[in-house]
């Protein structure tokens, strides 16, 4: 009898605390994160390494020398010889120059040499065959300056060519600026949440805006700043880059126990979290990862002008160059906290400023 009355009771507790587990997963207990931007990498493939320009059409020989083919008529499977003819200045015979002599100055036919041996010897100086001495001079030392400038020239025209050749030519990068601040800075919080709330991410002008709007909210909260951290990924092609920003998206995201606002591409998520502990020390850190066509170089964090030096640089990339972008940041919930433990923990590369 009392197993009877026990049986429905079992049973209306399993109901309950299945119920209850329901409840606790849709409200989870982990560090909140959130994560707004978006990704063209499936409109990117039609773009393709751009190579030098071929040199201007207006760039010809010079029309003193003609050149003809005498083959132009055989057939190009044909194995004949070509002969070339030219016309110009090698075509006609050169031509003698005349010389002619003029008579000596007046002071050298007035002038008897003595056999007779004496111990002073006149001399008539020509005021004019020193002066063309000094121009002669003069000009082989302007001779020498220009040689010298025209082998500099070849030089470094050589050096530049060399490095041409042998340098990587780098067809995009991926981009990452990660901010730390104190916990203090919860006004910023606030404008995360609202720029991911209103945010359109469904094109690439929209997340392209999402990425202007979060570095002129971190350069306003400049003064809650407590360390950072940026790194540069050059890729040969579009589609390693690709692959290079969605792992460095994957590794950041995985330090967050939940997304718990979510606006990428276009598509909205929220969820609800519990309430975290109150802290003596709690932080921020916002992360800003982007792909774009070309390179760009960060500086190394040492100084809070690195760190702003580096967030100047991605207001700067132009719509064009932008390929994906996306802003994380935790906690997310402003009732939410990121302990040092944790601070240290996950993010251990960003450098104190």
């Amino acid at each position: 009898m009392l197993s009877k009355c026990l049986f429905p009771v079992l049973v209306v507790a399993l109901f309950l605390s299945y119920n209850t587990q329901t409840a606790i997963a849709d409200v989870s207990s982990g560090r909140s994160g959130g994560r707004m931007g978006g990704s063209s990498f499936a409109s990117s493939s039609s773009f393709k390494h751009s190579s030098p320009p071929p040199p201007p059409s207006s760039f010809k020989h010079s029309s003193s020398s003609s050149f003809s083919s005498s083959s132009r008529g055989l057939d190009e499977s044909e194995d004949s010889s070509i002969s070339f003819s030219f016309s110009g200045y090698f075509s006609n015979e050169p031509r003698r120059r005349s010389s002619t002599f003029s008579s000596p100055p007046s002071h050298f036919r007035n002038y008897h040499y003595s056999p007779d041996v004496s111990t002073e010897t006149t001399r008539h100086f020509d005021p004019s065959s020193s002066t063309v001495s000094e121009e002669e001079t003069e000009n082989e030392k302007k001779g020498s300056y220009s040689g010298l400038l025209i082998f500099l020239g070849t030089v470094i025209l050589a050096i530049g060519g060399f490095l041409y050749l042998t340098e990587p030519w780098y067809e995009a990068s991926v981009l990452m600026v990660q901010v730390g601040l104190s916990g203090k800075a919860t006004v910023l919080l606030g404008d995360l949440n609202r720029i991911a709330e209103t945010a359109d991410t469904s094109d690439v002008k929209g997340f392209h805006q999402v990425l202007q709007e979060t570095v002129s909210v971190l350069l306003q909260h400049r003064d809650y700043w407590i360390s950072g951290f940026t790194y540069v990924d050059k890729n040969k092609s579009v589609t390693e880059n690709e692959k290079s920003f969605n792992e460095h998206s994957l590794e950041e995201r995985k330090k967050v126990g939940i997304e718990s606002l979510v606006n990428f591409n276009g598509e909205q998520k929220r969820t609800s979290t519990l309430k975290g502990n109150k802290l003596e020390k709690n932080y921020i850190v916002v992360t800003v990862l982007l792909s774009i066509r070309g390179v760009k170089n960060l500086p190394s964090i040492k100084t809070s002008k690195n760190l702003e030096s580096s967030l100047e640089s991605l207001r700067f990339v132009s719509l064009a160059d932008t390929m994906a972008v996306e802003v994380l940041w935790t906690p997310q919930d402003v009732k939410d906290m990121l302990s040092e433990d944790d601070l240290l923990e996950n993010y251990h590369h960003l450098r104190p400023i």
